[in-house]
């Protein structure tokens, strides 16, 4: 039964809203056409409009359901944001024109100010609520304020309501919500069996990230960008073409002693391959102790970033870099696609490339990913049988850690709408099975080290992949002891080559 607030008029509901809240008026108004009056201030926000749904929702379409009603846009002169906010208006024109509204029914301030809602933003508002309820009397001058000091606005104790109240947030109704989107796989006991199921979840992950991977595929072009004399190796530049215009840095790291020993090793980072040889890093590490070592920037990581990651701002505040690259990839939707399904696209070329290298080819190729980069290495050892083995270092093992998490401090896992719907990071665990796969330092949403016995626990149903496929002991969960991930690296790799003999 609705609830009924004698003080509140059904017939004379308004929205206001400044910024994202301008966005989200915009929006409300929309969908519920119990607002009768809408006054937007600088719509937008950083992720409201981009929706999030996989879809792509026209914004004329949308912003269109607001014809015939009243709808004011409030917009700073000092802000910068007119011609985009009137681009808005004019998708919108054409439905009032063909409602039969007057021009005046939407309509635009400009108003002294930058993107806020202060007082000069605030008088238009009123104004314009007043014009279309009948009370234009009232005008739009704000008397003097005198605001109200915090405790006095407090609806429980502490005015901290999640607690007082104990009442859900949206983190907790994302993380309730994502609990019931899929039962859990019950995997039979049978090969066969068990490879059908991988069969079905291959093919869910595959339509979710909107993986396109053509059966003829032509070698990357490749060009030589010379090459850097390490102290125990060299360093070939290279610059891979993953599909045309989309262009990889790289480098093929080969030890200067010797024959390197196998396997090579495909090395992934979010933070992209080594930028010098001053500094400790996990490849050259592997190069220094006779590994062959091939480090690629996969799209939006490395060179390839557009972001100066050494600037960021923590997640905790809003960062211009990070919202547009954000934005991006989260756009990627609109195309039927996601930043990881082109990421996952790059690794495998660069397993194209190796296969048809002469002085590579035939070499055992094994997946080595840091941070996000070993969801890109599962993913793209899910669809190619090709990597001997995926080791993944300080990578989260689950989307649900992230869900379920209060808080978090990992960048760029979430550009896959609806993924917990189809599976989650261990499903790829399953599709890697029987090859040898290792979570090496696995961290949380915090990317503070998740225990063995929590990883365990995420790792059950792949665990039993694995069982089943009479191959238990390829799925290691190894922690760092000496402080340093390389050498946990190195053991894992050697411990392949011996498992191969």
């Amino acid at each position: 039964m609705p609830l009924i607030i004698s003080e509140v008029d059904p017939e004379r509901i308004g929205v206001v809203g400044n910024s994202g809240g301008g966005i989200m008026a915009l929006l409300a108004t929309a969908v519920d056409s119990r607002i009768k009056v809408c006054a937007a201030a600088h719509p937008g926000g950083s992720m409201e409009e981009t929706y999030l749904t996989g879809r792509d929702l026209p914004k004329a379409d949308l912003l269109g359901l607001i014809a015939p009603r009243p709808c004011l846009f409030i917009v700073g002169r000092e802000s910068g944001e007119e011609s985009g906010h009137r681009r808005k208006m004019d998708w919108m024109r054409p439905y009032y024109r063909g409602l039969g509204a007057e021009d005046d029914r939407l309509q635009m301030v400009l108003v002294d100010g930058v993107h806020d809602m202060k007082q000069p933003k605030r008088e238009p508002a009123y104004g314009w609520l007043n014009r279309w309820f009948g009370k234009e009397v009232e005008g739009s001058q704000e008397p003097p304020l005198s605001p109200e000091t915090p405790e006095q606005l407090r609806c429980t104790t502490t005015g901290y309501t999640l607690r007082d109240l104990k009442s859900e947030s949206g983190q907790s109704l994302n993380a309730a919500w994502a609990e019931g989107l899929r039962r859990p796989r019950q995997i039979p006991e049978k090969p066969q069996a068990i490879d059908e199921v991988r069969a079905g979840i291959r093919e869910a992950v595959q339509t979710r990230i909107g993986l396109r991977l053509p059966e003829q595929r032509a070698i990357p072009s490749c060009v030589a960008r010379g090459s850097v004399d390490g102290d125990t190796f060299t360093a070939e530049r290279i610059e891979l073409e993953s599909e045309p215009g989309i262009r990889l840095p790289a480098l093929l790291l080969k030890p200067k002693q010797g024959n390197a020993r196998e396997p090579v090793v495909i090395h992934l980072s979010d933070e992209g391959k080594p930028a010098g040889t001053a500094q400790s890093s996990l490849p050259l590490d592997l190069v220094r102790s006779g590994r062959l070592v091939f480090s690629v920037d996969v799209r939006g990581a490395g060179e390839t970033d557009p972001r100066d990651r050494a600037k960021l701002s923590p997640l905790t505040r809003y960062d211009a870099q990070q919202f547009r690259f954000d934005s991006c990839a989260a756009s990627a939707t609109s195309l039927g696609t996601t930043l990881l399904a082109m990421q996952t696209f790059d690794v495998i070329r660069a397993l194209d490339w190796i296969a048809a290298r002469d002085d590579l080819a035939g070499r055992p190729v094994v997946l080595v990913g840091e941070g996000l980069g070993g969801v890109w290495a599962l993913a793209a050892a899910a669809f190619d049988s090709r990597a001997a083995g995926v080791a993944c270092v300080r990578t989260v093992p689950s989307y649900r850690l992230i869900v379920d998490s209060q808080y978090y401090a990992c960048r760029d896992y979430f550009w896959v709408p609806r993924a917990l719907a189809s599976f989650d990071l261990p499903d790829l665990v399953s599709l890697v099975a029987p090859r040898p796969m290792a979570w090496i330092d696995p961290v949380d949403a915090m990317l503070e080290t998740l225990g063995p016995e929590r990883c365990e626990t995420l790792c059950g149903r792949p665990r039993d992949v694995y069982r089943g496929l009479g191959s238990p002991q390829k799925l290691q969960i190894m922690q760092t002891t000496d402080g340093t991930a390389s050498r946990t690296v190195e053991q894992w790799l050697s411990s392949l080559v011996e498992s191969g003999r």
